[in-house]
């Protein structure tokens, strides 16, 4: 069946080697993947029995999604599926997301189908997948969930927050030290250095290059770009993040903004997911409100070039 993550986004370029082994005598114990559509990585000083732990949680989450759809699976007579990893993920999803993110956007990705090439469709199938975009078409109980009026689900901008979230979630069990959980355009900062030392992630740019170089502390850290996901039809480009307010791919002054959401914050990963993609959609009218923010901290760059850095991070652009 068709992934349900529709929505892969920009990458955050990291040098795991050059972030775990600076400053440190440690071998971390390290696996590497292609899950959730990308490749991920995951190393983890301290505790061996850990990488193997979330390796498998990210198998059984990516296994989840694989198989499903984004329609009603029906699991039982009462029509609910019974698929926990499923109810949780879009429970979670519904909470934590803005205006800008919906998790019953998957009859309108499906319409556009960018991750197979992208296809422009009419107004008339538009109007009926921006229809089935309402939080009265989703049912959640303790039993599964379930859907109505062609309702489908679209984890494209939650799922490897996520993912990190369940990451977090198994380290904090062990005597890890500390990890790096990389996801692409999601990962996790988990523990502390010796020495009091940074992780640091490589920001890429809109251009191919990379943008700078970020250092912090243990965090949550998501980027939505649409420079790199799109395809193109008559001379437009179509970005792989789509409005869910005109049913056409979103259309921003920003090329890419990154999310950083301290480690010990609940739901963090999933919650730097949702609010990456809710403030790319916004663009450079929601960097203000952004940049003052006391719960995270953005980097972003707008199409023609200008760099927005929260007030206290530790960021250094290249030039």
């Amino acid at each position: 069946m068709r992934k349900a993550i529709h929505i892969c986004k920009t990458i955050i370029g990291i040098g795991l080697s050059a972030v775990l082994l600076s400053s440190c005598n440690a071998k971390p114990s390290v696996a590497e993947r292609f899950l959730f559509d990308a490749p991920i990585s995951v190393s983890v000083v301290g505790e061996d029995d850990a990488v193997k732990s979330i390796v498998s949680r990210f198998e059984e989450l990516d296994g989840a999604l694989d198989s499903y759809d984004g329609a009603l699976r029906e699991d039982n007579d009462s029509g609910y599926t019974a698929e926990p990893d499923i109810i949780r993920l879009a429970e979670r999803s519904l909470s934590l997301s803005g205006e800008n993110v919906n998790v019953l956007c998957g009859a309108l990705s499906e319409l556009w189908d960018i991750p197979n090439g992208g296809n422009i469709p009419s107004d008339g199938e538009i109007a009926a997948a921006l229809s089935t975009i309402s939080r009265e078409n989703i049912s959640l109980t303790s039993e599964g969930l379930m859907l109505y009026n062609g309702a489908r689900l679209d984890f494209g901008a939650s799922a490897k927050g996520f993912a990190c979230d369940e990451a977090k979630a198994i380290l904090d069990k062990t005597d890890a030290e500390y990890a790096v959980v990389s996801l692409s355009s999601s990962l996790l900062f988990y523990g502390e250095k010796p020495n009091g030392a940074p992780f640091t992630a490589e920001i890429r740019s809109p251009d191919g290059g990379i943008l700078g170089l970020l250092e912090t502390g243990a965090a949550f850290i998501s980027t939505s770009g649409g420079y790199e996901r799109f395809f193109e039809a008559d001379g437009k480009k179509y970005c792989h993040i789509l409005d869910i307010s005109t049913g056409y791919p979103v259309e921003t002054d920003l090329a890419s903004i990154t999310v950083i959401i301290p480690a010990d914050r609940k739901d963090g990963g999933i919650l730097s997911d949702l609010l990456s993609t809710e403030l790319f959609c916004e663009g450079t009218d929601g960097v203000a409100a952004a940049l003052s923010s006391d719960e995270y901290k953005i980097i972003a760059v707008s199409t023609d070039g200008e760099l927005f850095v929260s007030e206290g991070l530790n960021f250094k652009e290249y030039t």
